[in-house]
């Protein structure tokens, strides 16, 4: 980006209006519109296109014209980065030529482009920063995609209820709904299932009551895996006591 500052004076004999502008349209440092283009030429390097054509046409284009618009450069000698840029300037002086808003006022309390491109930036960097916490803070819930499961189906079918069983134990293969409850089960049993969604907290009850009484050896393998201090393995089997299963001591 090129931010142009008020130079000599061109000794054109014209006013000098102290208005701000950039590259992009804005601009914090006051100049005249001849060194507008000038300073643009001499950054890039083309301080030599100053002369005759370059300068008729932005004159032309700036203070002849009823309406400030672009000039159309049909000479491919002008039709450089450099000249493109010296009039996407002009452009914008002339936007700023028509601002009805005290420009003397802008000058004032406009702060420089470098606080504001750190600004914005900041700006940027805070809402990409709220955007990535958004995207990476985990569901309120677990995803219901296999709520639907025929529950009872699979503890009553022991070559179901072992694939599973062994999905979990990292001893066989995982199907997606498997390997589904094998990546939250940790937390679930650590949180009561603070994070199931109804349907999955009466299944993970209904489950849990149903290997206590019926798989008392698969419910100790689970129980060894997930809770080594037995902390949540006593109080599940405490509820299971209350809802009338018996479990051998």
């Amino acid at each position: 980006m090129i931010v142009l500052t008020h130079g000599e004076s061109t000794g054109a004999g014209e006013p000098t209006d102290h208005l701000m502008v950039s590259d992009y349209r804005r601009a914090w440092t006051p100049a005249t519109p001849e060194e507008l283009l000038q300073k643009a030429l001499r950054r890039r390097g083309r301080l030599h296109l100053w002369s005759s054509a370059p300068t008729k046409l932005y004159k032309s284009c700036m203070f002849d014209a009823p309406t400030p618009r672009p000039p159309q450069i049909h000479d491919p000698r002008l039709r450089t980065k450099a000249i493109l840029n010296a009039y996407a300037i002009a452009d914008a002086f002339s936007l700023f030529k028509e601002e009805p808003r005290n420009q003397q006022d802008l000058l004032h309390t406009q702060p420089p482009m470098k606080y504001v491109s750190n600004e914005m930036a900041a700006k940027y960097f805070i809402a990409l920063c709220l955007v990535v916490a958004a995207v990476a803070r985990p569901s309120d819930k677990y995803t219901d995609k296999y709520d639907n499961l025929n529950l009872d189906e699979i503890l009553e079918n022991k070559r179901l209820l072992l694939a599973y069983v062994n999905c979990i134990l990292d001893k066989g293969k995982c199907s997606p709904e498997g390997k589904e409850l094998k990546e939250h089960l940790q937390e679930a049993i650590e949180t009561g299932c603070a994070k199931c969604t109804e349907a999955q907290e009466k299944g993970a009850y209904r489950a849990i009551e149903f290997l206590i009484k019926n798989e008392l050896d698969i419910w100790h393998q689970l129980t060894d895996k997930f809770d080594h201090e037995g902390k949540w393995r006593k109080k599940y089997e405490d509820r299971a006591r209350a809802n009338g299963i018996v479990i051998p001591e």
